[in-house]
């Protein structure tokens, strides 16, 4: 309220300095939407990292288990014929 009322100071320059002010906060939140999307963007590759890695273990886990299932299958296969001689 002070500028309003100061001689020197017109209407025109406390509305540019307004208008300064305002742009400068814009620019400001923008910057801050840059950095919040920036890290948003590192925590999806991280996600992603961390998805291949369960993809990789859950593969590796599915081969163990089929193999585990075919020597049961050939050591069940292996009794019952020791039996039936």
């Amino acid at each position: 309220m002070a500028e309003a009322k100061d001689p020197s100071v017109s209407h025109e320059d406390s509305m540019h300095l307004g208008f300064t002010f305002l742009r400068e906060g814009m620019q400001e939140v923008g910057q801050d939407i840059r950095g919040v999307n920036r890290r948003v963007d590192e925590v999806g590759q991280r996600i992603d990292a961390v998805g291949n890695r369960i993809g990789q273990l859950s593969n590796r886990m599915d081969q163990r288990f089929n193999r585990q299932t075919a020597t049961i299958l050939a050591i069940a296969g292996a009794i019952i014929a020791a039996i039936k001689l």
